[in-house]
């Protein structure tokens, strides 16, 4: 039976739990020293193992004063261990003198675990002793006082004890007086792999650890395996270790002292033979030990040092472009009527300068591995961080890795590449008069798109006024203060599209689509997430976006019907179907090719020697038909490796979220990965998402 004292903190019951978990043993739990006789009385068993968990130094010797005065009232050996909150690190030794162990937080479970094993293992002994032969009070005393040499032969002395404080003095950095001391007064008990500890020994009366000892029954001498210090309790011989390594394994602490007093070289040998017996394998100072081993050899001294650390793993990473622009800083406005623009303001466009600097590339890291002290290897991650492609108008600065702007231009963002375009201004509407825009550059439009006008531009359109049954097409982002019509305003962004409010539009987008006021009766399509500011209304129509939304109200009183969808990528839908038909395609083009080549070639074998077997122009048409193999080969694979890519994508949409920061009206209905919520009540501050675990839409309340 264990009984335990003063769990109070996570960390400690952390300890408990594993414990019960990896322990047989029963387990009682107490707060004062009054509640053992109602156990006792209760159970009529005592424990043998008592484990204080100390957070004040004064009150835990008197709980162990009371607890030994009512295990001593009982005539009961007990064995106490102490586990002390780090605070009490300096009061260590203190604590030594009343505990059998005593360790400091943090510590391994596992630690605890094996000094539980080894107290319940001695405290067992004793017992099974004294009821088998009422002789053995006298054997012990015999041993401990070091009387019995007619049956054992020790080459220690048995009658130090108290190993555990008197290695604690020499953590606390003492002056070399005290270091050599100690050591003449631990020398009788130090003890190395293969050390002989106690002659003409019989195989019985004495208990051990066979991790630290081992008996040769040819010889009958019992011998260390371990590097440390000997020591005998009542009947166990225990070996501390002379090497302690940290919970987190990452460093490894021990005491240096002469292990051969007559043979230098040989004696560190069997040192470093012995730290390593003790778990400890790499990240060994070997050089600082080699020179404290000769300053302790020769001045006859023992201290304690560091004598390994381990390596953290540091993470690595390829080589990536870094944007130093963000999307939303100020960029662009005009500000006179003859189109003078001032490129330091304007909502989310980018408006840069000739030279001005928009990323910088970072050179590959590579992950290095790390270790702890005991050999284990701590894996690094090797990342592929976010890059950009480098388009139109940018050049490298190849002396500082920076990215620069080689004209004044707005920053297109076209999916994964960055461009910089200049811009063209439309000082009015476009309308009948201007005819349809068509432009490689920016547009700024300071009107409106009239009906049935189209304007497409390779980079990003800034409409001033609205889009009524228009079509714009960006290869950048859109601005405008709005869309509306009677449904035949069409709208297509490779980035972002904010816009005041849409109306009766079809709007799509690879980046984010945001709105301030309202989106009444539209269709909305965005591979991103939809953003609409306080206030704003949504009602009507369809939303479909792959990674989620942010809405304001949605739906209304009236309950009109209003289709949410999230996590469906309308792009990589369409993207998918022609990747699979252009790979089919690709991939018949190849066996084609395959089936003329074999009539041929071997294509098993080496294809240079037979090439030179035949005509000039034969082997010029051989070669024509392999180069073709190769780039339909290579099409297939980027090909293959895009649909992956959108596989990974298609994955992540999986998470999407819906939030509403207002109200959610009845009448709506969400769809999260093919799972349907139809609502049929008002919810104020919500939030929904698909739960895996119960394969549906659930809606929790935002704090």
């Amino acid at each position: 039976m264990l009984i335990i004292k003063n769990v109070e903190n996570e960390s400690n019951q952390e300890l408990i739990r594993f414990i019960q978990k990896h322990t047989m043993e029963e387990i009682i739990m107490i707060k004062t020293s009054q509640e053992l006789e109602k156990i006792f009385e209760s159970k009529k068993l005592l424990p043998s193992i008592g484990i204080f968990f100390i957070h004040d130094l004064d009150a835990a010797e008197k709980e162990l004063n009371d607890f030994h005065a009512f295990f001593d009232s009982h005539h009961v050996m007990i064995y106490c261990i102490a586990v002390a909150e780090s605070s009490l690190k300096t009061s260590q030794n203190q604590l030594a003198g009343s505990f059998e162990f005593v360790f400091i937080h943090p510590l391994v479970p596992e630690t605890l675990l094996k000094e539980i094993k080894k107290g319940t293992a001695l405290i067992q002994n004793i017992n099974n002793k004294i009821n088998a032969d009422t002789s053995f009070t006298n054997e012990v005393s015999e041993i401990v006082s070091g009387n019995n040499t007619q049956k054992y032969k020790y080459l220690f002395d048995p009658e130090i004890i108290g190993i555990h404080k008197i290695l604690s003095q020499l953590k606390e950095s003492p002056s070399q007086s005290i270091q050599e001391r100690l050591y003449q007064k631990l020398k009788p008990n130090f003890a190395w792999k293969g050390k002989t500890v106690i002659k003409n020994y019989e195989g019985n009366g004495l208990s051990f650890n066979d991790e630290h000892f081992y008996y040769d029954k040819t010889t009958l001498e019992l011998r260390a395996k371990s590097l440390g210090f000997v020591e005998l309790k009542y009947s166990f011989l225990e070996l501390i270790p002379a090497a302690e390594i940290s919970p987190d394994g990452m460093n490894a602490f021990g005491f240096i002292f002469p292990v051969d007093e007559n043979r230098e070289r040989d004696g560190m040998s069997l040192y470093f033979e012995g730290i390593q017996s003790l778990n400890v394998l790499k990240g060994i100072f070997y050089d600082q030990i080699n020179d404290n081993y000769k300053k302790a050899f020769h001045d006859k001294i023992i201290f304690y040092q560091k004598i390994a650390e381990g390596k953290t793993p540091e993470d690595g990473y390829a080589s990536f472009v870094e944007l130093l622009i963000q999307k939303k800083d100020s960029a662009g406005k005009i500000i006179d009527n003859l189109g003078t623009i001032n490129y330091r303001e304007h909502s989310k466009i980018i408006n840069v300068k000739k030279d001005e600097i928009i990323a910088r590339k970072i050179s590959e890291k590579p992950a290095e591995e790390g270790f702890t002290v005991s050999g284990k290897d701590l894996p690094a991650k090797f990342e592929e961080k976010k890059t950009w492609d480098i388009g139109e108008n940018i050049f490298f600065d190849e002396q500082k890795k920076e990215y620069k702007a080689q004209a004044d231009g707005m920053v297109v963002f076209e999916q994964n590449t960055i461009h910089v375009r200049e811009t063209l201004l439309i000082p009015g509407n476009v309308d009948i008069k201007t005819g349809n825009i068509h432009s490689n550059k920016n547009i700024i439009i300071q009107g409106n798109v009239e009906a049935d006008m189209y304007v497409e531009a390779k980079g990003n359109i800034i409409i001033k006024g609205t889009v009524e049954d228009a079509k714009i097409v960006a290869g950048g982002s859109i601005e405008a203060h709005g869309f509306l019509g009677s449904g035949k305003t069409w709208v297509f962004g490779k980035g972002d599209i904010t816009a005041d409010f849409i109306q009766n539009s079809h709007v799509e987008a690879l980046g984010n689509i945001s709105f301030k006021k309202f989106i009444v009766n539209s269709e909305i399509y965005t591979t991103q997430k939809i953003i609409g500011n306080d206030k704003s209304k949504v009602f009507g129509g369809k939303l479909e976006a792959a990674k989620g939304a942010v809405f304001y109200d949605i739906g209304n009183e009236q309950e009109i019907h209003t289709s949410i969808i999230l996590g469906a990528n309308f792009y990589n839908e369409r993207i998918i179907s022609k990747i699979l038909d252009r790979v089919n395609v690709l991939k018949k083009e190849k066996e084609q090719i395959i089936s003329v080549l074999k009539d041929y070639l071997n294509l098993s074998q080496p294809i240079e020697p037979q090439l030179k077997k035949f005509l000039k122009n034969d082997r010029v048409n051989l070669i024509k038909k392999i180069t073709q193999l190769k780039e339909k080969h290579l099409m297939i694979t980027k090909l293959e490796n895009s649909l992956k890519q959108i596989t990974k994508e298609v994955k992540d949409e999986f998470s999407s979220k819906m939030k509403v920061l207002n109200k959610l009206h009845p009448g709506v209905d969400i769809n999260i990965v093919s799972a349907v919520k139809k609502i049929n009540q008002d919810y104020q501050r919500v939030e929904l998402y698909f739960s895996a675990e119960k394969a549906e839409i659930v809606i929790v309340n935002l704090f």
